[in-house]
Formats: structure tokens, C-alpha cells, sequence
């Protein structure tokens, strides 16, 4: 039997990047948008 347990090893990274780009960008837009609208 194969010393991998999990079998597509490709697709957690994968998916793992687009978190991490989804997390940045949502961060980002917040800064953003925190310094754009004024509060009154």
C-alpha cells in the first residue's frame, strides 16, 4: 500500500491558495473601504 494516505494531494493545495487569495482580498477591500467611507 501506498505511504500517501490522501490521494489527490494536488487539489488541497490548490484549494488552500484560493483561500488564502479569497482572505487577502477580502482584507484588502475592508482596509479599503474602512479608509474610503467616512463615518459621521
Amino acid at each position: 500500500m501506498s505511504k500517501e494516505s490522501f490521494g489527490a494531494p494536488g487539489t488541497f493545495v490548490l484549494a488552500m491558495i484560493f483561500l488564502v487569495t479569497f482572505i487577502v482580498i477580502y482584507f484588502l477591500n475592508y482596509k479599503y473601504l474602512a479608509g474610503v467611507w467616512e463615518l459621521r
